[in-house]
């Protein structure tokens, strides 16, 4: 009878263990996602809870959000005024958004030694193509575009351009070599305060506008207090905001 009635009180505790763990579901641009994959590992495992993320291009996560497909209960946007759209528009809750990064800017190159901290670099015959996402679409571009026309060296580097459309195409296209470097996040190619691979120069952060991220909970993610607990952990955490950091994040 002992045995039997500590079986059932296992039984039960396992069954409130499952019944309390919960998903999270939740959608973040696709520059982000090295630091969001150490942080979804993270949470999970301090948390027990399991999150479901994707991860997109920038200019889709709106249209996203506004066809509600799929259900999506938390966003990690590249700048902070989609969530204040979506408020707008009714899918997010009003007063839960978060700065939950500020990206810096770096030109970067995949070749050891290759790029040089200077604006002769960008005007130089060494450079002959950079890729660069369109500044017209994309923050980066925009904020590259002014960089250069500080520098001075704008109408030198215009002939060297080659466009794309976001970020990770940019860093794809040195990689293919379709471009010997580009304008990137920092965070997509360094870590530790080293970058990853080859060489790359950090841009002056008073030249540039800066990159807030913004985050916010949407309205399935109202109903799911494990929703609002994990955007609270990817901002407040500090073993996550050391993970962030650790991307040249701020």
């Amino acid at each position: 009878m002992k045995y039997t009635a500590l079986i059932s009180a296992l039984s039960i505790t396992l069954l409130c263990s499952v019944s309390e763990a919960a998903e999270v579901k939740a959608l973040c641009v696709d520059t982000f996602q090295a630091p969001m994959n150490e942080i979804v590992a993270l949470y999970q495992k301090q948390t027990g809870n399991t999150v479901s993320i994707r991860y997109d291009k920038a200019g889709r996560l709106f249209g996203t959000i506004l066809n509600e497909n799929p259900v999506t209960e938390v966003i990690f946007t590249q700048d902070m005024k989609i969530p204040g759209r979506l408020v707008e528009r009714g899918k997010a809750v009003d007063g839960t958004e978060k700065n939950y990064a500020s990206a810096q800017m770096a030109v970067w190159s995949n070749k050891t030694d290759f790029v040089k901290g200077d604006k002769e670099f960008l005007a130089g015959k060494n450079l002959q193509k950079i890729a660069i996402p369109r500044p017209n679409t994309n923050v980066y571009g925009k904020n590259a575009l002014q960089v250069m026309d500080k520098m001075g060296v704008a109408k030198e580097v215009e002939a060297k351009m080659v466009k794309v459309d976001t970020v990770p195409e940019a860093v794809e296209a040195v990689k293919n070599g379709s471009a010997q470097a580009a304008f990137v996040d920092l965070g997509m190619v360094s870590k530790n305060g080293k970058f990853i691979e080859g060489s790359g120069w950090i841009l002056p952060a008073d030249m540039y506008k800066p990159i807030a991220q913004g985050a916010i909970l949407l309205n399935p993610g109202s109903k799911n207090k494990a929703a609002e607990e994990f955007l609270k952990f990817v901002t407040e955490n500090p073993e996550a905001r050391k993970i962030v950091n650790s991307y040249g994040y701020k």
